[in-house]
Formats: C-alpha cells, sequence, structure tokens
C-alpha cells in the first residue's frame, strides 16, 4: 500500500482552472457581475465558446485510478474505496456506484458494451455491463493487475506484481494467454496492431504483437514510467520520477524526443488532436502540439484534485483527482 501511495499521491498541491489558448482576448460579464478576461483561439469563437474556461468537478471516486468512456458516460475506478462510479458525460450526473466486494479498483476499460475493471489484490478482471453495471462474470489474471485495454476483440490486463500481461477473450473472458513484459507493467495502450506496455520498475516500454502476443522490443524511456497514450503515430509516455515525457514512433519504437511538461506526470491522454498531460506534484493539465511537443496551454487545478488518470469522452478531457472524490471536466 505505501508504494500506492508513493506514486505522487501525496504530493498534491492547490490550483484553480485558468484561460485557454492563445489568439484574441476579451472581457466578459460573468454570473457574479465581475469582468473576467479569458484568452481564446479562433475555434472557440466559430463554435460560440463564449465562457470562461474554468474547471467544473463533478463527484466520482477518492484518488481516482482508472476512466473510461462508453459513448455516454464516464466510468471511474478508486483504489482505496473499491468503487467504480457511473457519470452522465453531459451533466456529471452519477448514474450508478457499484462495489465488487474484491478490494481496490483499478484499471478500466470499454470493449463495446461492457466495461472491464481490474481489482488490485483480487488478481482478477470483472466484466460489466455498460447499461446497467450487471456483473458479467470475474476471470483471474496475474498478481496485482492494473491497467486494462480493448483491442477490438480482446481484453489486456498489466499485472504489476507478476511482470506480464494477461489476454482475455472479450465475449466469454477466456484466457488466451499470458505474455512476459518488463519489471512492473502498469498500464497500456492499443495502436491498431500491438500493445504498449509500461513497465515502471525497468524503466521501458514492451511492444507486443496483439494477435499472438509476441514481443517486438523494449524501448528505454524516463525514470518511473506510469501511463502512455497513443497519438496515431507515436507513444507518448509519462515520466513521474524523471519529471518528463517521452515520444517514441509507434512503427519502431524510436525515441523521437523527451520534453519537460510539468512535475510527475502522471496521466497521459489523446483527444484526436492533441496531446494531454497530467501533472500530480505541479496541479496542472498541460495541452501540448503531438508533431512538436509545443505546448498549446496549461491548466491549472487545485488541491485535492491534483490530475492522476485522464480520460476522454469525444469532447472534452477529464481528470481524476486526489481524496475529495472529485473528477474534473475541461
Amino acid at each position: 500500500m505505501n508504494s500506492i501511495r508513493n506514486y505522487g499521491w501525496n504530493k498534491m498541491r492547490t490550483f484553480s482552472m485558468a484561460a485557454s489558448l492563445c489568439a484574441v482576448s476579451l472581457s466578459l460579464a460573468v454570473s457574479h457581475a465581475q469582468a473576467q478576461t479569458i484568452t481564446i483561439n479562433p475555434n472557440q469563437a466559430a463554435l460560440l465558446k463564449w465562457y470562461v474556461n474554468q474547471i467544473t468537478s463533478f463527484s466520482s471516486v477518492s484518488y481516482g485510478t482508472g476512466v473510461a468512456f462508453d459513448g455516454e458516460y464516464m466510468w471511474f475506478t478508486g483504489f482505496f474505496t473499491g468503487a467504480i462510479v457511473k457519470v452522465h458525460a453531459n451533466d456529471g450526473t452519477v448514474s450508478g456506484t457499484f462495489n465488487l466486494g474484491l478490494g481496490g479498483t483499478t484499471g478500466i476499460a470499454f470493449d463495446g458494451a461492457n466495461v472491464w475493471v481490474a481489482s488490485w489484490g483480487a488478481k482478477t478482471v470483472t466484466k460489466l455491463s455498460a447499461s446497467d453495471g450487471t456483473n458479467l462474470g470475474t476471470f483471474n489474471t496475474g498478481t496485482n493487475p492494473w491497467g486494462v485495454a480493448f483491442d477490438g476483440a480482446n481484453i489486456w490486463v498489466a499485472n504489476l506484481g507478476s511482470a506480464n500481461v494477461t489476454k482475455l477473450r472479450a465475449r466469454d473472458g477466456a484466457l488466451l494467454g499470458t505474455f512476459n513484459a518488463g519489471s512492473g507493467p502498469v498500464n497500456l495502450a492499443f495502436d491498431g496492431a500491438n500493445i504498449w506496455v509500461v513497465n515502471t520498475y525497468s524503466n521501458n516500454v514492451t511492444k507486443l504483437r496483439a494477435s499472438d502476443g509476441v514481443n517486438l522490443g523494449t524501448f528505454t524511456v524516463g525514470s518511473g514510467p506510469w501511463s502512455l497514450a497513443f497519438d496515431g503515430a507515436n507513444i507518448w509516455v509519462g515520466n513521474q520520477y524523471s519529471n518528463n515525457v517521452t515520444k517514441l514512433r509507434a512503427s519502431d519504437g524510436l525515441a523521437m524526443g523527451t520534453f519537460s511538461f510539468g512535475d510527475y506526470p502522471y496521466g497521459v491522454v489523446f483527444d484526436g488532436t492533441n496531446i494531454w498531460i497530467g501533472n500530480s506534484t505541479s496541479c496542472n493539465l498541460v495541452k501540448v502540439r503531438p508533431n512538436d511537443g509545443a505546448v498549446l496551454g496549461t491548466f491549472p487545478q487545485g488541491f485535492p484534485s491534483c490530475p492522476l488518470t485522464l480520460g476522454f469522452d469525444g469532447t472534452h478531457i477529464w481528470s481524476t483527482g486526489g481524496e475529495d472524490g472529485n473528477a474534473s471536466k475541461y
């Protein structure tokens, strides 16, 4: 348990949401009768987004460890509570709260009809109907499962404690294979053909062919890598201890650059255009242009909701935070 707390959860700071990108500045009258200056870009003007880009928070889970979007709802998992919370993406209304009774819940993924939730202490992953949360089965994994990913047909689970990855058939949970990774495999990403595994203890990532689990290479990144995202061409890896992010070319794992965006980059997500980095010690989110790593915006949050895991609902970025049990929507 102490090892989990060491991943930045005791390093939260205070923040509040600021304005967005660069272009035209103007003053608007807001509801509390004050004039505030915001910075907008032409796209905001075209979309009639005439509002201050401030944080909106909704109830979710304390110390959120997983986020998934099912097309209508956001699903959140919490390590210390073991809760799974289903929230309507439009307005943040809590639609359901589920507890598997298996201890801390970690990673979560959506397979098109169901959500799959890893349970750290139970060495299992559970399949829940996304429509109503019905438990459709619990399946064995390795030790201390964390990250979960879907490849279009199968569920992959990173087993932090047993240095391997479990592949299950999504249709029925049948075990299709267990594949070695590096030391401390914690999170996963699918690039359309391969599964990428972050190995937090060995400071590298492993590329596994999704069809058969063959190891296609192991690539060195920074210190304490934790999260990753695929941008359509590259893999972005957040390295907590070295306070930087590594960009790898997905085709061959070639390092394309190392970037510093803040302290303790815990969460990484792609929104279809840009990469977002959640820095749990800097207590902010950073929006990054993928082709060159240019910073397009920095958005502060506030303790105790410093960013941990990030998700994308097709329009907005969601960030789970710390002990207050809130999720923030951008």
